[in-house]
């Protein structure tokens, strides 16, 4: 029997990139994609990812951006986006997509993981926890809502030690 510890993560590339951004005025700092799986995976050996997904907001951006990613273990969804007028579109918030992804791959994986730390993320929980998944939440302290502490299980908390300075753009996840 198979004693491995399956972990679907999902990581919100917008709320890391704007996160990252308030952490850090001076220069233009992104967060280290591989560093980020790493955390994940927490070095502990009985611990396999079965999925990692990384949801972008933006159509328009670099396809670096998705390759950088991908080449660093996840997968890339980017959001659907509509025009507004001629010459303005609008991105599709992920909210709703990661959280529908996350139950209906729910017999997928033991441990959830969310890089990110929306508050609209609190009814997810509540129905992870209510299925017996356990919890954990990747985030900035500066930019997590504090009502999913008394949902999760386990916090890691992202500093500048998680990031690398912007070059050109490779590492943009926002809108």
């Amino acid at each position: 029997m198979d004693n491995m510890e399956r972990v679907y993560a999902a990581i919100d590339a917008q709320n890391l990139f704007f996160s990252a951004r308030k952490l850090c005025t001076t220069e233009t700092w992104k967060v280290d994609y591989k560093k980020l799986y790493n955390l994940i995976l927490s070095n502990r050996l009985r611990r396999k990812i079965v999925k990692a997904k990384v949801f972008i907001a933006d159509a328009r951006m670099s396809s670096n951006f998705e390759s950088y990613v991908k080449s660093n273990g996840f997968e890339a969804y980017v959001s659907y986006s509509y025009e507004i007028s001629s010459n303005l579109r609008k991105s599709i918030p992920w909210n709703i997509g990661i959280a529908v992804d996350a139950l209906v791959n729910i017999e997928a994986y033991d441990t959830y993981v969310l890089c990110g730390g929306d508050g609209e993320f609190i009814y997810l929980f509540d129905e992870l926890k209510r299925n017996n998944k356990k919890i954990e939440l990747i985030c900035f302290d500066h930019s997590v809502n504090k009502e999913l502490f008394q949902l999760i299980d386990e916090i890691k908390f992202l500093d500048k030690s998680h990031l690398i300075i912007e070059k050109g753009e490779l590492h943009d996840g926002r809108n």
